[in-house]
């Protein structure tokens, strides 16, 4: 979560070669990206503004005497410019606090994945900035609190920001309908899947074995690894090269093992007798078939049920708000202590942004884009008290559990 000290080797070789006249241009590249342990999670790769190295550092570096300080100054800017490319937090508590503070500032406004990642650099920076402020630590509480009743109600920020009006027919019904969906699409999905699972089953059973012994050396190895994370995926990658080729060869050898005790009784039924007279045709197809059926229909199937099954809270929570009292009540507080924290937020970045308007060119949503997508109720709101109404017990309990 924090950048690592950086090491000196980098300013020598880039001062060196500047002092005998090789140009040299220094790039920050900054790679972000959440539980990239899991398989197909997403990352964003961010490239900062060059940096320049003015000629004084040069001329410092050539002098022996002065080589340390010209070295030490340039590792400052190559520090403060990886800082504003990676997405950096002292705890995933705060970073997520943080996210959640830029997605309250966006509130509806669309983004290109550009001006996504921009602004999600510019809130980390900032905050590193502006963390002392009496009001940004009192926004902070109260995000703290919101997101902790959010999870007393089995939801997330993004889910309470997508949750449709409660009470009506037409959540209700499609409410429904994706519960119904989901579930269906997934017994339906089982036997398309089941003989995909059951290959990889073996390596799945390795990997349960095999990863965590290796994040164990990783972890006595290093100094600076925290939970080795960052071994899963190569190593995963690793054992899937060395196994997957070991298990086509097995599947394959008894496959053909079965298909010749069989034989004849493949001949004898329908199904098998197709196969027999068109195998020439047959094998080629399954040999083309197989790989799009392992490495692509089973994959993505998955992916897209997975993301299904992450919304379901949501959906049976829109239904749970029909029936009952208490969970409707709870809904409309969601929802409206967003509004406030979504006004307060873009007020609280437009009053700092006052204090230092050097950090206020180049803004990746404006003023004017941010007050024409609030909605009416959040406008109402505006004009209005905007303290908190959670409860301030709710935290508290589930702090405790």
């Amino acid at each position: 979560m924090l950048v690592l000290p950086l090491k000196a080797g980098t300013t020598h070789l880039a001062l060196g070669a500047l002092s005998q006249g090789i140009p040299i241009t220094l790039l920050p590249i900054g790679m972000n990206y959440f539980q990239g342990h899991q398989f197909r999670s997403k990352t964003f790769v961010d490239v900062g503004m060059p940096i320049l190295i003015e000629q004084r550092l040069v001329e410092m570096y050539r002098d022996p005497s002065t080589r340390k300080e010209a070295c030490s100054q340039l590792l400052d800017k190559m520090t403060r410019a990886l800082d504003y490319v990676c997405l950096t937090a002292p705890d995933f508590a705060t970073l997520k606090k943080i996210r959640t503070a830029r997605r309250l500032y966006q509130n509806k406004a669309k983004l290109t994945t550009k001006e996504y990642l921009d602004l999600n650099l510019r809130f980390s920076y900032f905050f590193k900035l502006w963390k002392e402020e009496p009001e940004v630590k009192q926004l902070f509480m109260s995000i703290d609190d919101y997101l902790e009743f959010c999870r007393s109600q089995g939801l997330k920020d993004k889910q309470v920001r997508d949750l449709p009006p409660s009470g009506s027919m037409t959540s209700l019904l499609q409410s429904i309908f994706n519960v119904v969906f989901t579930l269906t699409l997934s017994l339906l999905a089982l036997p398309l899947g089941f003989a995909g699972t059951f290959v990889y089953i073996p390596l799945m059973l390795a990997s349960r074995y095999v990863i965590p012994h290796q994040m164990k050396k990783a972890l006595a190895k290093s100094e600076v690894k925290v939970a080795a994370r960052d071994v899963v995926a190569s190593q995963n990658l690793v054992l899937a090269l060395k196994l997957l080729p070991i298990l086509y060869f097995v599947y394959v050898l008894l496959l053909h093992q079965i298909v010749l005790l069989n034989w004849n009784a493949l001949e004898n039924h329908w199904l098998g007798s197709v196969f027999v007279r068109n195998s020439s045709w047959v094998s080629p197809l399954l040999l083309l078939v197989g790989p799009v059926y392992l490495f692509h229909f089973c994959p993505v199937l998955y992916e897209k049920l997975f993301r299904r099954w992450r919304l379901m809270p949501k959906y049976i929570y829109c239904i749970q708000t029909v029936f009952t009292s208490e969970h409707k009540s709870a809904a409309e507080l969601l929802r409206e202590e967003r509004r406030k924290l979504v006004i307060r937020v873009q007020n609280l970045v437009e009053d700092l942004l006052k204090k230092t308007p050097e950090l206020g060119t180049r803004r990746v949503i404006s003023r004017n884009k941010l007050l024409k997508q609030r909605s009416a109720s959040t406008k109402r709101l505006a004009k209005g008290d905007l303290a908190s109404n959670i409860p301030v017990n709710t935290a508290k309990i589930k702090k405790t559990n």
